[in-house]
Order: structure tokens, then sequence, then C-alpha cells
């Protein structure tokens, strides 16, 4: 009767252990998707931390740039001055000439047809 005991009490043992193996490997299986999915999101996290260090690279580009170009326009807005006021002396000379040029023309015209 030993025996018989021991028997079902080593294959009670048996299913309760393979009940928990089985319980154990269900768990491990979750865990594995539950770790693929966390690699996953890891992945897609690591490239937008990467997309970010690109833009964020890229706006210190253009903040330079945006700089440099203040600094010419600082450096080309008083040559540019300079340009507009002799282009406005240009102008009134030029002004003169042709309100000159057409009194002189007038005259010459009011002669011929005195002729």
């Amino acid at each position: 009767m030993d025996f018989v005991y021991d028997m079902r009490k080593c294959k009670k043992e048996l299913e309760d252990t393979s009940g928990e193996v089985s319980k154990l490997w269900e768990e491990n299986m979750v865990l594995r998707r539950r770790g693929k999915s966390a690699e996953e999101r890891c992945n897609r996290l690591s490239e937008e931390v990467n997309s970010m260090h690109e833009k964020e690279h890229e706006i210190i580009d253009l903040r330079s740039k945006n700089l440099e170009l203040g600094n010419e326009k600082v450096k080309v807005e008083p040559e540019l001055e300079i340009l507009r006021k002799r282009f406005e002396k240009l102008d009134k000379r030029v002004l003169c000439l042709e309100t000159g040029f057409n009194t002189l023309q007038d005259k010459d015209d009011s002669k011929n047809n005195n002729k």
C-alpha cells in the first residue's frame, strides 16, 4: 500500500508540477511578447530621439546662418543708404536736366514757329 500511496503522491506531484510548468510557460510567453513590444517601442523612441537631435542640429545651423545674415545686413545697410542718397541726387539732376531740355526745346520750337 505504501507503494500505491507513493505512486499516487508522485502522480499528483507530477500533475501539479506539469500545471505549474504550463502556467510558467504561459507567463513566459506573455513576458516575451511584452519584452518584444517594449523593445519595438524602445526602437521607435530611439528613432524619435535621433530625429529630434537632427532637428536640433538643423535649428542650431539655421540660427547660426540667421545670425550671419543679420551681421551682413548690418554691414550692408549703411552702404545701401549711401546708394539711396546718390540715387536721389541723380534723380534730381535728371529731373533738372529734363526740365532744362524741355525748356530749351520749347524755345527752339517757338523760334521755328516764328520764322
